[in-house]
């Protein structure tokens, strides 16, 4: 195992004298043993150290380091503190909550928002520009509320903060299904640690619908979930029975996945 000294020293041959990153196999150096990135290679005629011609010769040996070390994630320089293998790093970098995120009422829904920023601003971004009744809501606990005007081409969403976190949730109704999905937005790896409970309910006859599933992640194709049935998907002549003047009332609850089943049937009474 390297010391934090050898695996800086490391990284630093590691960097391309042309864009400056970390370089991956395969690594080209010139005659006199400069080395230049797999990306930068084909735009060089001449080595950028020493210009000398550029040849074809694989570092062998860099490349047997660098796939023994750990690399920074691209985005350490605002805020990314991890590191990871050769083989994982490009996984994380998409997923990296520092990277620029697409907002999701664009993402998810479509809607003309054109902010793109590092997961961590998400939440200033929601509360100062999807500031209308009912974009968002803070939470502690199940929520009552109602879906109002609701038709079978109905749409809506809404962000939920709790427990430390930003979750955004979208109802619709499409070819006679309800549906309702909640996303967590965070790294990826992080939703299924949170499961939603959707319940809709009637004070006399003491009918009730409800589901209980993991949070999907926002990085998540919406068409996906859906067609793979990972998601609230009622029948909407079902869910018409709990209308009453276009107005759908239900309780939407947001919980750890740990929640042993005695609490979770404690809330649900």
């Amino acid at each position: 195992m390297t010391s934090s000294l050898e695996h800086q020293l490391i990284l630093r041959e590691l960097k391309c004298p042309v864009c400056m990153g970390y370089m991956t196999p395969p690594i080209t150096q010139c005659s006199t043993g400069h080395n230049v990135c797999s990306s930068c290679r084909p735009r060089l005629d001449h080595c950028p150290t020493c210009r000398n011609q550029l040849q074809w010769i694989r570092n062998l040996s860099l490349e047997n380091l660098a796939a023994a070390i750990n690399y920074p994630c691209v985005n350490k320089m605002v805020g990314c503190s991890e590191s990871f293998t050769l083989h994982t790093i490009k996984d994380h970098e998409g997923q990296c909550p520092y990277r620029n995120h697409t907002c999701p009422y664009r993402k998810i829904s479509k809607e003309d928002c054109f902010w793109a920023g590092p997961l961590p601003e998400l939440k200033t971004h929601v509360q100062e520009m999807h500031n209308s009744p009912g974009d968002h809501v803070e939470l502690d606990g199940p929520f009552k509320t109602v879906l109002r005007n609701i038709s079978e081409t109905s749409s809506f969403r809404q962000t939920i903060f709790t427990l430390n976190e930003i979750f955004y949730i979208i109802w619709e109704v499409r070819d006679d299904i309800f549906y309702c999905v909640s996303f967590h937005i965070g790294p990826k790896k992080n939703s299924s640690k949170f499961k939603y409970r959707f319940r809709v309910s009637k004070r006399r006859g003491g009918e009730s619908i409800s589901y209980s599933l993991k949070t999907s992640s926002f990085m998540d194709d919406v068409e996906e979930i859906i067609k793979g049935g990972d998601c609230v998907a009622i029948h909407y002549r079902s869910v018409e029975k709990f209308i009453k003047n276009g107005v759908l009332p239900f309780e939407i609850y947001i919980f750890p996945n740990d929640v042993t089943n005695s609490v979770e049937k404690r809330r649900e009474m």
